[in-house]
C-alpha cells in the first residue's frame, strides 16, 4: 500500500504537469481536454504497488443530450467510446510497478512520461482530422484486420459507433453500411429495417 502511495506521489509530481502542458485538466485520477468536438481523456489506477494509464477518446456529437457532455464528469477514459492503455517498453503487461526501490519507481515514472509523449499523444492523434481519420476503415476490415482501428473496440460496437460518426458527417451511405454490419453482428433480427430507417 505504501508503494502505491509513493508511486502516486511521483506521478502527481512529474506526470500530471506533462498533461497540463498539452491542455489536460481535472483531478486525480481523471483528466481531460477538449479538441473541437473531441474529448481526450486519461485515467490512472493503482493496484498493489503498480499503476496503469488508460486513455479514451469520445465525441460530443455522439450524445443527443448536450447536458450529458460535461468535461471531467460524464466522460472518462473508462466510459469513452474509444479506449486504449499504455504499455511500458519491453513489458509483458500494462503495469508500471514501483519496483524494489525509489530509484526504480523514478525509472517507471520516466517511462510513463516518455510513453505518454509518444504513444499516448499518438493515440489521440489517430482521430485527427475527422472524418478523414476513419475514412479508410470498412466494416469488413473491422472484423478481418487486427491492425486496423478495430483494436479500439469490438467489431459490433465499433461498427455502430462509426455509423453514428458518419451520420454526423452527412454520409448516409457509409452510415447505413456500418449500421447494417453492426446490427448483423449483434444478431438483431430487424437490422434491415433499422438500417433503412437510418438512411
Amino acid at each position: 500500500m505504501g508503494n502505491s502511495r509513493a508511486l502516486r506521489s511521483l506521478i502527481s509530481r512529474h506526470v500530471i504537469p506533462d498533461l497540463d502542458q498539452v491542455g489536460f485538466d481535472g483531478r486525480w485520477p481523471h483528466y481531460a481536454r477538449a479538441v473541437g468536438e473531441r474529448l481526450d481523456t486519461v485515467a490512472f489506477w493503482g493496484y498493489r504497488g503498480q499503476y496503469f494509464i488508460d486513455l479514451g477518446v469520445d465525441f460530443a456529437f455522439l450524445y443527443q443530450r448536450k447536458r450529458r457532455w460535461r468535461k471531467n464528469l460524464d466522460v472518462t477514459a473508462w466510459s469513452a467510446e474509444f479506449r486504449g492503455r499504455l504499455k511500458p517498453p519491453g513489458a509483458h503487461d500494462f503495469a508500471f510497478p514501483y519496483g524494489a526501490s525509489r530509484a526504480e519507481a523514478e525509472v517507471a515514472v520516466a517511462n510513463m512520461r516518455n510513453l505518454f509523449a509518444s504513444a499516448g499523444l499518438g493515440f489521440f492523434n489517430r482521430f485527427e482530422p475527422m472524418p478523414a481519420a476513419v475514412r479508410s476503415v470498412t466494416p469488413t476490415q473491422l472484423i478481418r484486420d487486427p491492425n486496423s482501428i478495430s483494436d479500439l473496440g469490438t467489431g459490433a460496437r465499433l461498427c455502430l459507433v462509426l455509423a453514428r460518426i458518419w451520420e454526423h458527417y452527412d454520409d448516409p451511405e457509409r452510415s447505413v453500411r456500418f449500421a447494417r454490419k453492426g446490427l448483423i453482428l449483434t444478431r438483431f433480427r430487424g437490422h434491415r429495417d433499422c438500417a433503412a430507417n437510418a438512411a
